[in-house]
């Protein structure tokens, strides 16, 4: 039996609001009503937001609400930018380990091609110690259009990278849109598998409401039963149809779909412990 804990991004509700975000507080009664009790927030938006650790906290515990990471963007395409970003992921990294966060997921490599790829792998290497000197682990969430887009390039960043500080945070839509093999690259990475984004696309990588695209959700599911996955599942719709239902309406599509999804094989043997 695997164990895993629902969450959503609030990326949904950028959409909503065509790019802008509504205060933090109001985005957590949303949350709630969505069906969820845990979140990720990008990183840029807490600090729009000018929440600092302490204020964050009593908002939180106001709902009994839980801040599963903070997704982080850094370029790691131009040597000349190194000190200044390693020396931001520090910061970000003491930030999220003082929220009680286990994992700092970072989207990073903007440049396509073999040389892109071996910069970012040994940028990332360093960023990874750094983040654990700190208390976090670094996740890494790789990008339809960026330096690890196809299976080829993420089978070559997990072996330039050590395990112990590169972790990988597989968003399945944009693997999906990239050529990969979600179920089999589950498999073969469980090991370094340690944070989830749940999102779906449809045959031509245009985002979906969970359950209306083309991942395979089901097969998914029985490698995360065969492996014992225990960590984050986060729910991420970036749909047209968000637009339309609503951040709140969309969040509580997903959690009634992952329950559905996660918590029964074909059979009806329960194969998942939810938490959220």
């Amino acid at each position: 039996m695997f164990r895993v804990t629902l969450g959503v991004q609030l990326s949904s509700w950028s959409e909503e609001q065509g790019g802008g975000m509504p205060p933090l507080r109001t985005l957590l009664r949303q949350v709630q009503a969505g069906g969820f009790k845990a979140f990720e927030v990008y990183y840029n938006d807490l600090q729009a937001w000018g929440l600092g650790v302490a204020e964050l906290k009593e908002m939180l515990s106001d709902g009994w609400m839980t801040m599963s990471s903070a997704r982080c963007f850094v370029s790691m395409s131009d040597p000349t930018y190194r000190t200044a970003e390693l020396e931001e992921l520090g910061r970000m990294a003491r930030f999220l380990n003082k929220m009680g966060c286990e994992f700092l997921v970072l989207a990073a490599g903007q440049e396509r091609g073999g040389q892109a790829l071996a910069y970012l792998a040994e940028t990332l290497d360093e960023a990874g110690a750094i983040c654990l000197a700190e208390g976090v682990k670094l996740a890494f969430h790789s990008k339809y259009g960026s330096t690890v887009q196809t299976a080829d390039e993420l089978a070559r960043l997990v072996e330039s990278t050590q395990p112990q500080h590169v972790w990988l945070a597989p968003d399945t839509g944009q693997w999906f849109r990239g050529g990969i093999n979600v179920g089999k690259a589950f498999a073969d990475y469980a090991s370094r598998i340690g944070y989830v984004h749940a999102s779906d696309v449809d045959p031509q990588g245009r985002p979906r409401p969970l359950g209306a695209g083309k991942v395979d959700f089901h097969t998914l599911r029985n490698v995360l039963d065969e492996t014992n996955y225990t960590g984050w599942v986060i729910a991420e719709d970036r749909s047209e149809e968000v637009k339309m239902t609503g951040a709140a309406e969309s969040a509580r599509g997903s959690s009634l779909f992952l329950q559905r999804v996660l918590a029964a094989a074909a059979d009806g043997r329960c194969v998942a412990t939810l938490n959220f």
